[in-house]
């Protein structure tokens, strides 16, 4: 998929690039699903350990080393709409007082910095301008939590 991280440069996938890009996600993934189906194992054992220990490293890294979720903040953009709230899968960040803050169980997936309607999330001081990424096939109402 395109790339929704962000580690202080716009790593999104270029908007004439990435109907190349979905359709060969479409096509891996047809794979393991069919693979699923006919209960065969997709992903080998050494292949697993290198995606558990890869995610392992990267968690460290925005944790400790970039220093997440600490440089989340929002600017003067916020209108304290919560859709960041809504939007995150472990319920890290809270809408006190239209005051917006992170906490400690942050997993890095960027959720409320790509969908915030007012791209007034920011991490660090140099993300204003990185490129927000949202699936076509995706609405910000799909992933909201109820």
């Amino acid at each position: 998929m395109p790339d929704n991280a962000y580690i202080g440069i716009n790593l999104v996938t270029p908007v004439e690039k990435r109907e190349g890009v979905l359709k060969a996600a479409d096509r891996e993934l047809a794979k393991i699903v069919e693979a699923l189906m006919k209960k065969e194992q997709v992903v080998s054992k050494e292949n697993a350990l290198k995606w558990r220990a890869l995610g392992s490293l990267s968690s460290t890294f925005a944790a400790i080393i970039y220093r997440l979720p600490r440089r989340y903040h929002t600017t003067d953009k916020c209108n304290a709409c919560g859709t960041c709230v809504k939007v995150c899968p472990v319920n890290n960040v809270t809408l006190t007082d239209r005051k917006v803050t992170w906490g400690p169980n942050c997993i890095h997936c960027l959720a409320c910095f790509h969908w915030c309607p007012a791209r007034a999330v920011e991490i660090g001081g140099k993300s204003a301008d990185i490129a927000r990424y949202h699936h076509p096939a995706i609405s910000v109402k799909d992933i909201m939590i109820k």
